[in-house]
C-alpha cells in the first residue's frame, strides 16, 4: 500500500508500506526531506543515504513512533 509522509500540509516522501509483514519496504516520490523526522533524515544521514538508507530509517520510525498504527496491529 502506499503511503504519503506528511509534515503538516506538506509532503515529505511516498513510501510503500506492507501491512502483512508491517514494514516499509521502499521510499518512492521524495518531496522535501527537510521536513523529514529527524530520525530518518538529518545531516549525517544525508551524505550516505539511498533509497534503501531512508526505507530501513523510516520502518524504525514508524515501528517507533509514539501513536497508534493505523490498522490496530504493532
Amino acid at each position: 500500500m502506499l503511503f504519503t509522509l506528511m509534515n503538516g500540509d506538506d509532503r515529505v516522501f511516498d513510501f510503500v508500506f506492507d501491512e502483512d509483514r508491517n514494514a516499509v519496504l521502499e521510499i518512492r516520490t521524495i518531496f522535501d526531506l527537510c521536513r523529514a523526522p529527524i530520525a530518518i533524515w538529518n545531516e549525517r544521514v544525508s551524505r550516505f543515504a539511498t533509497n534503501d538508507t531512508l526505507a530501513t530509517l523510516t520502518d524504525r520510525w514508524w515501528k517507533r513512533r509514539g501513536i497508534p498504527s493505523p490498522h490496530g496491529s504493532i
